[in-house]
């Protein structure tokens, strides 16, 4: 799920911008987004059983609290935008999210031990943003929170997921410098050693807390949020960041889904952010 009522991360994809994100500040809202996530585990469970197979996995939320707990980044990067009112830490975006696990789990699972209910469980991914973690060690934080907070430590069907972009890194998270990018070589190494350092973050912290399955289900080939006033000139840039991401990953056995599959009304962002497009040339 993409969101919730009244907004529960900040940008124009929210479903309230450029109104204020209260979701997780607002008990009647956020009641009604657990009363969503027992609607769609209803709706899983009531499927014939040989269609169950067919959903692979269910993400409650995606990158819930981005942009609005205090001190965290805001959408491209920033801080917080303004006019917003942030929460003044994470602790309500914890346990909301701590809720609709519980709701997951008393679906799909058994007892205490969590065991599948069915042969064909899906996955669950525990999508979480840096952004409602700040301070020191944010993807420290968030591996904690999946087996302190979530109760996620040695499950099977649990992956603890974060997503990774080059397009908000950088300095003041304005993509990859132009000093980077400049031609095929340095690019190269700029990304693969950006993400040999990410990737081995991630399964060290998969480790510590005891989390069986790690994945990225958002990465693009994007080298800057704003694609249009791209600053490489790397002449095969984009073929670049396709192959060492993918590489990288599949070296660290990190689960990858690119974001997305077509983006056919995307112009200017169709090629960085289209893998049937880059893969194939079409819309």
């Amino acid at each position: 799920m993409h969101a919730m009522p009244c907004g529960s991360s900040d940008g124009t994809y929210n479903g309230v911008f450029p109104a204020d994100p209260v979701f997780f500040s607002n008990a009647s809202a956020q009641a009604l987004g657990l009363s969503v996530v027992r609607n769609m585990m209803s709706w899983y469970t009531s499927l014939p059983a040989d269609l169950q197979p067919t959903v692979w996995a269910f993400t409650l939320l995606n990158e819930p609290g981005l942009g609005v707990v205090s001190s965290g980044s805001g959408i491209n990067g920033g801080g917080v935008r303004k006019g917003n009112t942030a929460l003044p830490n994470n602790k309500p975006v914890i346990a909301w999210l701590a809720q609709a696990v519980e709701i997951f789990k008393a679906e799909l699972t058994v007892g205490a031990s969590g065991a599948p209910r069915g042969p064909n469980m899906p996955l669950l991914y525990m999508n979480l943003h840096e952004s409602a973690f700040p301070g020191a060690d944010s993807l420290g934080q968030m591996g904690r929170a999946c087996k302190e907070s979530f109760g996620l430590a040695g499950m099977p069907w649990a992956v603890f997921d974060v997503h990774h972009y080059f397009s908000w890194g950088g300095p003041g998270g304005s993509g990859i410098p132009a000093q980077n990018c400049s031609t095929d070589a340095e690019l190269s190494t700029y990304v693969r050693q950006a993400m040999d350092g990410w990737t081995r973050n991630f399964n060290a912290v998969k480790v510590q807390n005891d989390l069986l399955n790690v994945a990225c289900s958002e990465w693009a080939l994007s080298l800057h949020h704003k694609d249009h006033v791209l600053p490489c000139t790397a002449p095969h840039a984009l073929e670049i960041m396709f192959d060492e991401q993918r590489a990288a990953f599949k070296r660290a056995s990190v689960s990858d889904i690119m974001w997305g599959w077509r983006m056919p009304q995307g112009g200017t962002h169709e090629r960085m952010w289209s893998l049937k497009y880059h893969l194939l040339g079409k819309h």
